[in-house]
């Protein structure tokens, strides 16, 4: 799909969602040194959790207790 919108105008509402879904996309997979795509091993600073609110972030407070929220 993401090649499919490549170089074209996008309307805004499709660009926001083509932007969502990459990132979304971005934070799972690393690039192997061979070009093959794997899932991540790690998580990313900024991860997306929500796609219906991107501003919610996860975290922990300890090893044990975890949270999902907003930043204060």
């Amino acid at each position: 799909m993401v090649m499919a919108l490549s170089g074209r105008e996008l309307a805004l509402p499709v660009k926001e969602a083509a932007t969502l879904l990459l990132t979304v996309l971005g934070q799972d997979l690393d690039e192997r040194e061979d070009g093959v795509f794997s899932i991540a091993h790690r998580v990313a600073p900024d991860r997306v959790i929500s796609i219906v609110d991107p501003e919610t972030r996860h975290g922990h407070k300890t090893s044990a207790q975890g949270f999902d929220g907003y930043k204060a």
